[in-house]
């Protein structure tokens, strides 16, 4: 443990008597130990920390393939949907989901949003409730046109005021805002 001490002091005694140097070796300390945080910070965000629903770890995510055209994923079609979910006897609930973009407007507000068409227990699957407004249970809303909305549009268009009793649209869809 002598011997460490000595180092110690002979480094630092050294460092003094060339600043240079020392900047240098402070400097590439810091940038590495930056990377370091940063890297981890990542790799912990999207690999380590569990997904934010209730039972993240009994979520299951079904696709389909195609060898012929060598796909490995190729999503799939509401009709096989349906039949997955008509013949499911090992899930608690099933639910699809697809990405897509489009142009909401509100209150003479338009803006590109991404978006997603979603099936009506899709909340219900992932445990989740939305903060305003209702969540669809039925599955005969074909024909309602139901839209979910993140926090963030909500309080650039109404300044975080409440929604409900509003008009806009989706698309070419009027829709009414109801709590």
């Amino acid at each position: 443990m002598g011997t460490f001490w000595q180092d110690n002091r002979y480094a630092f005694r050294m460092l003094r008597k060339r600043p240079g140097i020392a900047a240098i070796s402070v400097t590439t300390l810091a940038l590495g130990m930056a990377g370091n945080t940063v890297i981890f910070s990542f790799f912990n965000a999207f690999f380590l920390r569990p997904l934010p629903f209730h039972e993240p770890d009994r979520l299951v995510d079904l696709d389909e393939t195609s060898p012929r055209w060598n796909l490995e994923y190729t999503g799939l079609s509401y009709p096989d949907f349906h039949s997955w979910r008509r013949q499911n006897r090992s899930f608690n609930g099933v639910a699809a989901w697809t990405a897509h973009g489009c142009t909401s407007s509100f209150e003479g507000n338009a803006e590109r949003i991404q978006g997603a068409w979603v099936t009506h227990d899709l909340l219900s699957v992932l445990g989740l409730h939305p903060a305003l407004g209702r969540a669809s249970t039925s599955p005969t809303c074909r024909s309602l046109r139901l839209s979910l909305y993140s926090s963030l549009p909500w309080c650039r268009w109404l300044a975080a005021s409440r929604p409900a009793g509003r008009r806009g649209s989706i698309r070419w869809w009027r829709c009414d805002v109801n709590e």
